[in-house]
């Protein structure tokens, strides 16, 4: 295979994008998406040290994308009394990035400079912008557009996303081919710092939420209602989210964005918690509601020539903060197609080498994150935490699965450290944005 593929992107979102940075470097790449242009809405996304080495390494600039490293996870009561608080640093500072927080738009912006730019290597990707797919052949690679244009293709990755119009074609007549409600809704909304200083001040606390901390403010009364929040943007804003479960949330909520939260619908389900929040709660301007889904996990992700990656793959629930970060692995894959050592195989030997690693990985993940929601396995948290923050690659995972080793080398990982403390074994619940 040592020849330039056409390749078809389907979906230009987050891992999309990275694709297409990855493929463009020695291949001719063409993104299809949807929407006319940035369709990222307000809100902001955690990304673990695996995601920051890897785009890092393809040139994404921090500066541009409004990243900033995390120092603590702090965890509050609904009264604002301190329950425990976990230094990120105590694993970032023996892994090779950082735990960030950044906004959406902007990490979307820096991916398409990534992704089309002249100053990287390769081809820029091509983009046709409010183009609908309506077909894919997945063996032969011929991807079908609703104004009749028929894209043939030596690779196709479908990145569509959580409704992916692409994966029921990958999997055929599965049961599992529709991601579920995995029970929760957030509430999702940003607030400038200027308001964010006003409210705090106006109540006289003295802590500083736009420090660069993720605050978990939880109702400890057995309902799993959460308020998360955390500063991006280099600290301009500050991503709020309210976690409820859907027999809570009076109407039916749906799985994208584009649902608007009812006037006074946050305050009334969080009514009992510290005025503070409250406040926060009441300016935001056009809260959206979305309901949380996952997907069941999948006995493959690829067919013929076309591979799913992200939410299309391996939809998980932001509980363990992971969604993002696996996306980019997912992507970052794709360096196969551009190693000389791989000349030998034929494109869907390629993926199935990719779907070894991939989805051994981020199905490991979706069931963690499962059992996180609940605490169900709390005295884990520090093997979760050090297994999705440590990925050496897919080369060298496949090296290892070759080897007979255990994919995943948890080097840093002690046991003996795992255990709650008495005030994390006595909170019930958790729910993590």
């Amino acid at each position: 295979m040592a020849r330039k593929l056409n390749v078809t992107i389907v979906g230009g979102g987050i891992s999309g994008l990275l694709a297409a940075r990855v493929l463009r470097e020695k291949h001719n790449v063409t993104i299809v998406e949807r929407y006319a242009g940035n369709h990222e809405f307000g809100a902001a996304i955690t990304l673990g040290p695996t995601a920051i080495q890897i785009i890092e390494s393809l040139g994404f600039d921090r500066k541009r994308g409004g990243t900033m490293a995390a120092e603590k996870v702090l965890v509050w009561s609904k009264n604002l009394d301190r329950i425990s608080e976990n230094i990120t640093k105590k694993y970032t500072a023996k892994l090779s990035g950082d735990f960030t927080f950044s906004y959406r738009r902007d990490v979307w912006d820096e991916l398409l400079r990534l992704a089309t730019s002249d100053e990287f290597p390769g081809s820029p990707a091509k983009v046709l912008w409010d183009c609908h797919v309506i077909h894919v052949d997945v063996e032969s690679g011929t991807v079908v557009l609703r104004n009749g244009q028929e894209i043939k293709s030596d690779l196709v990755v479908a990145a569509d996303g959580i409704q992916s119009a692409v994966r029921p074609l990958v999997l055929q007549q599965e049961e599992s081919v529709h991601a579920r409600p995995s029970g929760s809704s957030a509430f999702r909304f940003t607030v400038p710092a200027l308001v964010v200083d006003e409210i705090y001040s106006k109540h006289g606390r003295t802590d500083d939420p736009l420090a660069p901390n993720m605050n978990l403010y939880m109702s400890t009364d057995g309902t799993q209602r959460t308020c998360v929040t955390y500063p991006c943007r280099a600290g301009q804003i500050l991503s709020v989210a309210f976690v409820v479960p859907d027999k809570l949330v009076a109407r039916e909520t749906v799985e994208s964005w584009a649902a608007e939260a009812e006037e006074g619908e946050i305050r009334r389900l969080f009514h009992d918690f510290n005025p503070v929040i409250l406040d926060l709660a009441d300016r935001a301007e056009k809260p959206r509601c979305w309901r949380l889904r996952d997907q069941d996990p999948l006995r493959s992700y690829t067919r013929g020539c076309t591979m799913l990656i992200g939410d299309a793959a391996h939809a998980m629930t932001p509980h363990l903060g992971q969604g993002g970060t696996q996306a980019i692995e997912d992507a970052a894959a794709f360096e196969l197609f551009n190693d000389p050592d791989y000349d030998a195989y034929t494109v869907p030997e390629i993926l199935q080498m990719i779907d070894s690693v991939r989805r051994q990985r981020a199905t490991q993940i979706q069931i963690w994150t499962r059992e996180f929601q609940t605490w169900k396995k709390r005295a884990l948290e520090e093997k979760y935490t050090w297994y999705c923050w440590t990925y050496p690659g897919v080369k060298e995972c496949l090296k290892r699965l070759e080897a007979g080793l255990e994919m995943i080398e948890l080097k840093h990982f002690n046991n003996t450290d795992a255990k709650p403390s008495p005030q994390q074994a006595s909170t019930v619940e958790r729910d993590v944005l």
